[in-house]
């Protein structure tokens, strides 16, 4: 079987910016360059946002990143960046 791709609307994704412990120099002691992704499972299920199907994949795949709310969380600090971090959250 073919696996859909499914677009989740931002407005569903909560960012927040925290200390990076990767690439920056000094500025990581000083600057939130990582970014982190939080997309909330369960309610995007209800509201009809994610198929029942890919929630069921996303369960599967990431235990690891799923937290005890639902909600996948994903880590972003590759760049030196909050902007450019953000992009690769998404």
């Amino acid at each position: 079987s073919s696996k859909k791709r499914f677009h989740v609307p931002e407005q569903f994704i909560k960012f927040k910016a925290i200390r990076s412990s990767g690439p920056g120099g000094q500025n990581v002691n000083k600057v939130s360059t990582c970014v982190e992704a939080r997309f909330n499972i369960a309610a995007a299920t209800e509201s009809a946002i994610l198929p029942q199907d890919a929630r069921d994949r996303l369960m599967q795949q990431n235990p690891n990143r799923i937290n005890k709310k639902g909600e996948l969380v994903v880590q972003a600090q590759e760049e030196r960046t909050q902007a450019r971090n953000k992009v690769i959250a998404k």
